[in-house]
């Protein structure tokens, strides 16, 4: 009895690139891409094999948003029988537009499907992403490809990704950008920049029961040569964590935390 190949699916709206995704993969034209929204009506799959891994591959076409096709309705339930088989969905979005109402209302309905979900942020070699026309959707991609680039961390370009997580907090603040502005400004600048920015979170509610805080402060206190504030905030930080394995790490890190 033949195994049946994992399916991946591609969801968006329309006009984010998913049929031009889908022919990349796929190394074909099966979806027809022009710059008109809503191109591609059909649900289109095809097998492939990608770096090895053979898998079905579904572009939803104009399964999301309006349409006035009298067989968007044939569209729309194709789309939802694939949905229903997928073992991924991959959720394409367009990083120069931010966070949009139709992304939001996707990912609501893929919610309903209980499938995992890769969020793929498309568009990003596009002349209003490189003119500095970035939404958090491509600060977030910028800074992850900050960290592609680099071979090691010492190569990491982390004023670049500092001044990315600034634009980012601007945008979209909240105690986890800034928590993970504070590393950039740690390795970037030194620890006491970061630990400037860390200090303001200790009082912040949704960090309260937060590992990561801790044990961020730990290391910078340990990097300024405060070991005994050190070994009690990753003390604090492995009590607080739930992951037996990250228990042990900090745990162990408290012990040895000093001068070398």
């Amino acid at each position: 009895m033949n195994k049946r190949s994992p399916h991946v699916v591609l969801v968006g709206r329309p006009n984010v690139g998913k049929s031009t995704l889908f022919n990349r993969i796929t190394s074909s034209r099966r979806a027809i891409v022009t710059p008109v929204p809503g191109t591609t009506r059909d649900v289109i799959t095809q097998p492939v094999v990608w770096r090895g891994i053979g898998f079905d591959l579904t572009d939803t076409g104009g399964m999301f948003g309006a349409s006035e096709d009298p067989l968007h309705a044939m569209v729309l339930e194709a789309g939802r029988r694939a949905m229903q088989r997928a073992e991924l969905v991959v959720f394409v979005v367009d990083g120069r537009d931010g966070k949009t109402p139709g992304d939001d209302d996707i990912a609501k309905a893929l919610h309903t499907f209980g499938k995992p979900v890769i969020l793929a942020v498309n568009k990003m070699d596009d002349r209003r992403a490189r003119d500095g026309a970035l939404g958090p959707y491509a600060l977030q991609s910028a800074i992850a490809a900050c960290h592609a680039r680099a071979h090691t961390a010492a190569e990491t370009d982390w004023a670049r990704i500092a001044a990315l997580y600034d634009a980012l907090a601007q945008l979209a603040p909240s105690p986890i950008v800034e928590l993970n502005r504070a590393v950039a400004l740690s390795m970037a600048y030194g620890p006491a920049a970061g630990l400037e920015v860390v200090d303001s979170l200790t009082s912040e509610p949704l960090l309260k029961s937060y590992h990561r805080l801790p044990s961020v402060r730990g290391e910078l206190l340990s990097k300024l040569g405060r070991f005994d504030e050190a070994r009690a905030e990753f003390k604090r930080a492995a009590g607080l964590t739930h992951n037996m394995r990250e228990r042990e790490l900090l745990l162990e890190r408290a012990r040895t935390v000093g001068p070398n």
